[in-house]
């Protein structure tokens, strides 16, 4: 009988070329594929299970390293100990020993980092940085990110969980991501200590029942006839501006952004595109203080980005206040409202049609005295 067990030498290791098993005894096989390459497998049978574990390619592993490997293997199969999940445990250990190096901090800086470029917002990474770093860091900021628990998250929140709930809420949130972002990564293992669903809900009452939502005052609607020809009766870009966002409820940005290419008068239809809008893009419908048979006035005019002009670019253009938040403001203010009580709610319906104020002075043109260029 031949011998059972180092039945290959290296030479035929190196010149065998049949694909298939080729047995060395004691479970290793030295595998050849169809293309010739060559790694060695060792095979074995636990609890009636067949299963096989591969231990490295032959440029890798010599035959002397794959008789070792395999001997290993067998020392704890005679501990009842597979080979392939105590391979996976320690793999497991020496990746949660290198986490312990990876702090929480520099976690979250590499979570900004990824996310920051999907954001549409440049203000929302400084926003991350600045609520993580006054809150969590000083909590928790230099441990290993492996090591945060419930407690850790707790003595973060409940200081300001009751007086600044919204920046709690947020908090709460900033700190999930950045935990479920290290657990993608091998960083940590567990459940998330900031998960508020079954977990941190059952520690803290809901942010509705710590802090009342309080709406932004808005304009009666019954007062609206009347401003709205308070507003006619302004003479300024900002006015017929803030006169255009009335009637169409656009936010802001929107308006100030407004290009002549983005409207289509034969339809009364103005598209505002994605990039100004919060989420894709959305066409809006005019509101009935402009018809589409009228035109607006496109007389020539000074661009907004020159002095004088009140309506102008956005914020982040200018150094001091807004310009067209402003002169909008004074509107208010000359024609005797009050701009704290009788602010407009941010609170908007998609796409629904606007309150007809045709009646209010339905031969005024959209944007009085504007050229094509006013509107950026």
């Amino acid at each position: 009988m031949g011998r059972q067990f180092n039945r290959l030498s290296a030479r035929s290791v190196a010149t065998v070329s049949k694909p298939g098993y080729h047995p060395d005894g004691n479970g290793l096989y030295l595998q050849v594929g169809p293309s010739g390459s060559k790694s060695w497998i060792f095979r074995y049978s636990l609890d009636k299970r067949a299963r096989e574990m591969g231990l490295g390619e032959l440029m890798l592993v010599s035959l002397a390293e794959a008789r070792q490997a395999s001997l290993s293997c067998r020392k704890l199969l005679k501990e009842g100990v597979d080979p392939i999940e105590e391979r996976a445990r320690a793999r497991q250990a020496r990746q949660l020993h290198q986490a312990l190096s990876v702090t929480f901090a520099m976690c979250a800086e590499a979570y900004i980092e990824a996310h920051a470029p999907g954001w549409r917002n440049a203000k929302h990474a400084e926003q991350w940085r600045s609520t993580l770093k006054t809150y969590a860091f000083p909590i928790f900021g230099d441990l290993p990110v492996q090591n945060i628990d419930t407690p850790l998250v707790m003595k973060v929140l409940d200081p300001i969980w009751h007086t600044k709930t919204e920046t709690a809420s947020r908090l709460r949130g900033r700190m999930e991501s950045v935990l479920d972002w290290a657990k993608a990564r091998h960083l940590r293992e567990g459940n998330n200590p900031a998960l508020w669903r079954g977990h941190l809900d059952q520690l803290l009452p809901k942010r509705s029942r710590v802090q009342k939502v309080v709406h932004h005052p808005a304009l009666p609607f019954d007062e609206m006839g009347a401003f709205m020809r308070d507003l006619a009766a302004e003479i300024g870009i900002a006015a017929r501006g803030f006169e255009f966002q009335i009637l169409t409820a656009a936010r802001t940005g929107e308006v100030i952004g407004a290009r002549w290419e983005e409207i289509d008068e034969g339809k009364a239809l103005w598209v505002i595109p994605g990039s100004r809008m919060k989420a894709g893009r959305e066409p809006g419908p005019l509101g009935g203080g402009w018809s589409h048979t009228e035109h607006p006035t496109r007389h020539p005019g000074p661009s907004l980005g020159q002095p004088g002009v009140h309506l102008g670019p956005p914020r982040a253009a200018h150094p001091g206040p807004d310009p067209y938040r402003q002169s909008a403001s004074h509107c208010h203010h000359r024609r005797g409202y009050d701009r704290h009580r009788h602010r407009r709610s941010r609170r908007r319906p998609q796409r629904v049609q606007r309150p007809d104020f045709a009646s209010v002075n339905p031969s005024r043109t959209l944007i009085a005295g504007a050229s094509q260029t006013d509107l950026t």
